[in-house]
């Protein structure tokens, strides 16, 4: 089979875009969650995804780790009935690393995540 369409989707717009008083639900600073435009925006987007003729729908779904990530690829994986992958290679980088350890910070456990995002 080949490969003839890759889409990309960005998260939804993100709770630290709204407020500086958000708490993070996997305990990481830099990990917020979907504002609720966001989480309007991810249904937007899983609704499109089914709108389309099912040969042209998406066949994998990968996400970033990152909790706004799967947040938004959660409902497009519900409404296809497709399985969503956690690709670490998927994600940004913060700077600084943690002092003394040569290591870049990384998000929470991927099953951890995915659980919360999936309610």
């Amino acid at each position: 089979m080949t490969v003839e369409t890759i889409y990309i989707a960005r998260h939804g717009y993100r709770m630290n875009w709204v407020t500086n008083d958000w708490q993070s639900v996997t305990g990481l600073p830099r990990d917020p969650p979907l504002a609720v435009y966001g989480l309007n925006q991810a249904q937007e987007l899983a609704d499109y995804f089914l709108s389309l003729p099912e040969d042209e729908r998406p066949t994998i779904i990968l996400s970033s780790p990152y909790y706004r990530c799967l947040q938004t690829a959660v409902p497009t994986a519900q409404k296809l009935g497709l399985p969503l992958y956690v690709e670490h290679g998927l994600s940004e980088w913060y700077s600084p690393v943690t002092p003394g350890t040569g290591l870049h910070p990384r998000p929470a456990s991927a099953i951890d995540i995915l659980s919360l995002a999936q309610g």
